[in-house]
């Protein structure tokens, strides 16, 4: 049996003697050489190709898994001892893989995951709320914020005690709006308020006040009105009633048109008659699409009242005037993975992104049991003046606290000097911030990065998902380039090994006993009249009778378009004397096509043949492909086209129902062997399995395979169990 895939291709078992002195625990599966491989790793390789085919084993196809597994490690272990892994691009192509594959397991990532769900929750969702905001700027001194952060604790508190939150908004907010809309904000849903605004709102239940929390803007409390599940998206069709001083009249419009279409009146007649929607009455007032919170108050409870497209609403009035609503088409909010990569592009774009920063070094410092010295850190601090505004600040490279560590993580320390050295990089002219928080800033970023560096550090020593996924793609991809230069391009370049390989096998390369088939498939009535002439020199396409000189002149019109037309056509006429005279005046150039049978018959036959294929399934096709099918090919005895019981010489009429087929079988030519041209393809394949066999058997004598009975037992054992 020839396994499929690059990772195994033949196999050879050995099983070596146990070592009952390990405990069950620690002993290895199997070594080969000085070498040790685990149960956890093999059980991971195995179980992994149960999930790719059926997830159910024999025993027997236990053993034939764990003798591609043996062979693969040694396959594996010799590209190790030729060097394959130290080669550059080797190196280089691991350093990109080992970063890919861990994105799924680092922090960053499950953080970044945490928010995507988050947005996505809050799309099924709406807030209305209120707010108020004392503006901050961001520089501000720590007694301004402190003042700032106090007054909104007052004003929560009196809202508490019964005051109304509108006339605090109007009193205290300092959003310019706040004089004419009290604070209120309506509904809004993800992404439509800055995230520390967002997460307020949707953390604070309805009828509450928020604490005192911080944006871009200032310092802010929030009131939530009301929250209500998200409807999608709407496509609506209106008509519009203008309101003027007096709104009666454009009701009273409004009122006449509802009753008309409530007769059955259309709609877009309708509409190009009454609205006043100049821009889309000549479309039937169709509207682009909207969220269900974009719509105004007035439209939102009839719209979301109507189910069918082509459900008209009563009249509603709008800020402008009347009117009158139909549903074109609704959309539910789209499931998450349809909107996943809207979502990670926005979340990007957001204050989101610094906030996934703050959360993912303070899981780092969590899991990777980090601790900051907060004392080397300060003095560190005080070295960086105001030069880091104009991005030139400098440290002194001899100076005495460089050596100090700032941070222990894991088995990993960072220095003052490696801090300092990544604010000389980093710094930029123009920040708006103060010296302080802008060296603040940086050492957030600075810990950010370098706390991921050792996480992926790390992660191949404490995760053994991504250890053996890593591991899964070094050793292959190890595999692809030994077996690439050992066997796969040996085959295709050694030419002298390749023909000595197939002259000492010549004779595993014969033919069974062959033929040229002709072979036409058909409707019967098609397949019958082609059974009357001669297939093995011409095909029948149209047989005609003719016994007056008014049919000849008829039939001869019909064909004479054709006959003109295409050389490989040829006709045969059986007529007595006296016709064959009449009728050769009507082919004077076309000696050579026309043959002229003498036959004492009162009708005169005339036969249309050709000897070509392709023109006898043009001839009968026409526009239906499935009319006729002609093929010729030489093939061998015993294959799907020619059943066994017409394998001879001759033409067979095989009846199949209403579509059957002729079979011309001719030139039945004795077994005999294959010509090297003839063949290649699988001599190469099977001159490299005679090299995949005989490596292995010198990677057998180089290296001895020694595997624990008492732990493959064990293996058995928890494989069927579950």
């Amino acid at each position: 049996m020839k396994p499929q895939g690059a990772l195994f291709v033949l196999f050879i078992f050995s099983f070596g003697l146990s070592n009952p002195a390990f405990s069950q625990k620690e002993d290895p599966l199997f070594t080969i050489g000085d070498e040790a491989f685990s149960t956890e790793e093999f059980l991971y390789a195995f179980n992994k190709n149960r999930q790719a085919t059926s997830g159910s084993f024999t025993e027997q196809e236990l053993d034939d898994y764990f003798k591609l597994y043996v062979n693969f490690r040694l396959k594996v272990k010799e590209a190790k001892a030729l060097g394959y892994d130290k080669k550059p691009a080797f190196v280089e192509e691991m350093v990109g893989y080992k970063k890919q594959l861990a994105k799924p397991y680092r922090t960053e990532n499950l953080i970044n995951e945490e928010l995507v769900r988050e947005a996505y929750s809050r799309t099924l969702e709406e807030v209305e709320a209120s707010h108020i905001l004392i503006e901050i700027p961001a520089n501000a001194s720590p007694e301004d914020t402190l003042k700032a952060y106090n007054l909104l604790l007052d004003i929560k508190k009196r809202v508490g005690n019964s005051e109304s939150f509108a006339t605090l908004a109007k009193q205290y907010s300092q959003d310019p709006s706040a004089a004419q809309n009290n604070g209120y904000l309506g509904y809004f849903g993800a992404f439509q308020m800055v995230y520390p605004f967002e997460n307020a709102a949707f953390k604070t239940a309805a009828g509450k006040v928020s604490d005192p929390f911080k944006t871009s803007f200032g310092y802010h409390i929030v009131y939530v009105h009301a929250k209500r599940k998200a409807l999608g998206s709407i496509k609506l069709a209106h008509i519009f009633f203008k309101m003027n001083a007096d709104s009666t009249l454009a009701y009273a419009k409004a009122a006449e048109v509802k009753a008309k279409l409530d007769k059955g009146e259309d709609w877009n007649s309708l509409v190009a008659q009454y609205s006043d929607e100049g821009s889309n009455k000549n479309k039937g007032g169709e509207l682009p699409w909207l969220t269900f919170r974009q719509l105004p108050a007035s439209f939102y409870t009839a719209a979301s009242g109507l189910d069918k497209p082509g459900d008209i609403s009563h009249p509603l009035k709008a800020q402008n005037g009347w009117h009158i609503i139909k549903l074109v088409e609704k959309k539910p909010v789209p499931p998450l993975e349809e909107v996943r990569t809207m979502i990670e592009s926005r979340i990007s774009g957001d204050d989101r992104y610094s906030s996934r920063n703050d959360q993912t070094i303070d899981s780092l410092i969590s899991r990777l049991n980090v601790k900051i010295f907060l004392e080397p850190k300060r003095a560190a601090f005080s070295l960086i003046d105001g030069r880091i505004i104009e991005g030139n600040w400098s440290y002194d490279s001899k100076g005495s606290e460089l050596k100090k560590v700032l941070v222990n993580a894991a088995n990993s320390q960072l220095t003052t000097e490696d801090f300092f050295r990544y604010v000389e990089i980093n710094q930029k002219k123009g920040s708006n911030l103060t010296a302080e928080k802008y060296a603040d800033e940086l050492w957030n970023s600075f810990l950010l990065e370098k706390l991921e560096g050792i996480e992926l550090q790390q992660l191949y020593a404490t995760n053994s998902a991504y250890r053996f996924l890593y591991n899964e793609y070094f050793d292959g991809t190890l595999l692809f380039e030994v077996m690439n230069e050992k066997v796969w391009q040996m085959a295709n370049t050694d030419t002298v090994g390749l023909s000595s390989f197939f002259s000492e096998h010549r004779g595993d390369y014969t033919w069974n006993e062959r033929a040229d088939v002709l072979s036409i498939e058909g409707e019967n009535k098609v397949l019958k009249s082609l059974m009357s002439s001669s297939i093995d020199t011409l095909f029948l396409l149209r047989k005609y009778t003719v016994g007056t000189s008014s049919e000849w002149g008829a039939a001869k019109a019909g064909l004479a378009e054709v006959f003109n037309s295409i050389d490989s056509l040829r006709l045969s006429i059986y007529a007595n004397e006296k016709s064959v005279r009449e009728i050769k005046t009507a082919f004077p150039d076309e000696a050579s096509r026309v043959r002229f049978i003498k036959d004492e018959i009162n009708s005169s036959q005339i036969e249309l043949l050709t000897q070509s294929k392709s023109v006898l399934e043009k001839y009968f096709n026409g526009l239906d492909t499935l009319s006729l099918k002609v093929s010729s090919t030489l093939l061998e005895k015993d294959n799907n086209l020619v059943p066994k019981e017409y394998w001879k010489a001759g033409i067979h009429f095989v009846n199949d129902g209403a579509f059957s087929k002729i079979l011309y079988i001719k030139n039945i030519q004795q077994p005999a062997r294959k010509e090297l041209g003839e063949v290649k393809g699988k001599v190469v394949s099977d001159y490299q399995e005679f090299l995949e066999t005989t490596w292995l058997n010198e990677l057998k004598a180089k290296y001895s395979v020694k595997v624990n009975a008492r732990a493959w037992k064990n293996v058995v054992k928890q494989l069927n169990e579950k």
